[in-house]
């Protein structure tokens, strides 16, 4: 039984002003914008409030508006490479938050825990729904805005990224819970002789006013515990960040890693060098600095190597052998069949090919268009000619004694991807990224935040190489220990220190997943009961 509804909460002109109000407050919640992540507790409001009371079909709509205008911003790195990719990014990642809006006004009109936990997990559904499908882009997710927030930040520990995100939606629906008036149903007529309804607060029923029946329980039921849970859960992420912290004091050091930023990158539309031979010597000289400094394992950015170089291969080879280290040197994989790969390669202290890393996620109308074949040509927009081609596996590389969980670019995004390398053996996340794309706008430090997460979900020590910057050093406790400026020559090196205990997010990540799923669906199918009195 659904709760009635006389119309949408918010008329459209204050419903346009609380999305617009909405998508803004959760984009200067971003690192890099200049705002602060504390806007991200309340962000979802203003968009909680336009969606209440309306019809699936034109909740779809509120939340499509919302969801463009959103993406709008966080994808506007993508406008060097001509209109077309940006704002057809930006149209497809629209519906996520649509199919939330839809389905989270039912949820909504259901009240009662339906509406407070089931839109937090809804949500949170909604934006790894991104990480799952073949164009989509985890880009702006809620669990980023917490990263300069170390105690939000160890709560990833136990339920990763996924969880952290419930927990700060699980706020905003609180505090629309607390705000919001909710419609009490009508009275059921009963049969002569018995007396009336009345209703009890379940999973599905609705919100009682808070200046009616049990008031005060109502406001901690439905907004108060949430929140009272979440400050909880800071608090034991505080803790958790003391124990990491202790371990890694008396931890040894174990891998001295090197990482090359030139400060060259790749002309945007051509995908080339200018002087394909000078990059290559800068990346050579750097290289050659940081092995005299005692660095063992270097790492070079995304497509560092270009493939005009007609003898890379065996120059990465005497490079490698002549210094005796082991390099990762990103570049193209061209073998044959039509396949290019966008690659890592892998050589060792005798100059020998070791392994080769192939992307596993790739960029959607960046290295390859959706449904090709039904578009028309997209090349003068700036969008490639040529689909590169997925790699697979779960993409550890084994370098001498040290096991490398590679991702190259924006796959640090994905959390799968990280917890896969680090149940797969991994010792150290290394990310190669080309971010000269990304000029001065805030997705450079968008990307950089992600690997604090990859580092404190997984317990591992992270490293990223970018072409011009943010390179950085993040420990497993998502300190970070070095980091580059933009646009600017850096040869970094450290010696990391080994990975901490696996965290029960690692061991036991299905729980999450089953902890949200129920109450999406519960949210969903739940109805309200009666109790005769």
């Amino acid at each position: 039984m659904e709760i009635p509804s006389t119309g949408p909460l918010l008329s459209l002109p204050f419903a346009i002003t609380a999305l617009i109000f909405s998508a803004l407050a959760l984009y200067y919640a971003q690192p890099g914008t200049g705002g602060t992540g504390g806007l991200a507790w309340m962000a979802l409001v203003p968009l909680l409030a336009a969606l209440q009371g309306c019809r699936p079909r034109a909740a779809f709509g509120r939340g499509y508006a919302w969801g463009l205008a959103y993406n709008l911003l966080i994808l506007v790195w993508l406008r060097p490479f001509g209109p077309a990719p940006w704002l057809a990014l930006s149209f497809i990642q629209a519906l996520s938050p649509a199919l939330f809006a839809m389905l989270a006004s039912v949820a909504l009109r259901r009240g009662g825990w339906a509406a407070v936990g089931g839109a937090a997990a809804l949500w949170t559904l909604s934006e790894q729904l991104r990480s799952f499908i073949s164009f989509g882009l985890s880009w702006g997710d809620l669990s980023l805005t917490q990263v300069g927030f170390p105690a939000a930040l160890h709560t990833t520990s136990w339920w990763g990224a996924i969880g952290l995100s419930f927990l700060v939606a699980l706020v905003n629906a609180a505090i629309w819970g607390g705000l919001s008036p909710s419609p009490r149903p009508p009275a059921t007529p009963l049969p002569e002789g018995e007396g009336p309804n009345q209703k009890i607060g379940t999973f599905g029923s609705p919100l009682p006013e808070l200046g009616e029946g049990p008031g005060v329980r109502a406001a901690i039921a439905y907004c108060l515990l949430p929140i009272a849970f979440a400050l909880l859960a800071l608090i034991f992420g505080f803790v958790g960040q003391g124990r990491k912290q202790r371990l890694l004091i008396d931890a040894p050091r174990v891998a001295k890693v090197g990482l090359v930023q030139a400060n060259v990158g790749r002309t945007i539309m051509e995908g080339t060098y200018a002087d394909p031979e000078s990059a290559f010597r800068a990346y050579e000289a750097m290289t050659d600095d940081l092995a005299r400094r005692g660095c063992k394992w270097i790492v070079w950015p995304e497509s560092a190597t270009p493939s005009e170089v007609w003898n890379r291969r065996e120059r990465l080879s005497a490079l490698a052998r002549r210094n005796r280290i082991y390099l990762l040197a990103g570049g193209f994989d061209e073998t044959g069949w039509d396949r290019i790969y966008n690659a890592v390669f892998c050589f060792g202290p005798d100059g020998h090919l070791l392994d080769t890393y192939h992307k596993r996620r790739i960029v959607p109308f960046g290295e390859f268009v959706p449904w090709r074949k039904y578009l028309p040509p997209l090349d003068r927009f700036g969008v490639p000619a040529t689909d590169l081609t997925p790699g697979i596996g779960k993409g550890v590389l084994t370098a001498g004694p040290l096991q490398v969980g590679m991702m190259i670019c924006f796959e640090s995004l994905f959390p799968d991807l990280a917890l896969a390398q680090r149940r797969a053996g991994a010792d150290l996340l290394a990310v190669a990224t080309n971010d000269s794309y990304y000029g001065r706008t805030p997705a450079a430090a968008f990307h950089a935040a992600s690997l604090q997460l990859r580092a404190v979900e997984t317990g591992l020590p992270a490293v990223q190489a970018a072409s011009t910057g943010y390179s950085l050093v993040v420990l497993p406790d998502g300190r970070v220990e070095q980091q580059s400026e933009l646009f600017e020559p850096a040869a970094l090196a450290v010696t990391v220190p080994p990975p901490l205990p696996a965290p029960f997010w690692v061991r036991f990540p299905w729980l999450t997943w089953a902890v949200i799923l129920a109450l999406a669906i519960l949210s969903l199918i739940a109805l309200p009961q009666r109790k005769r009195v």
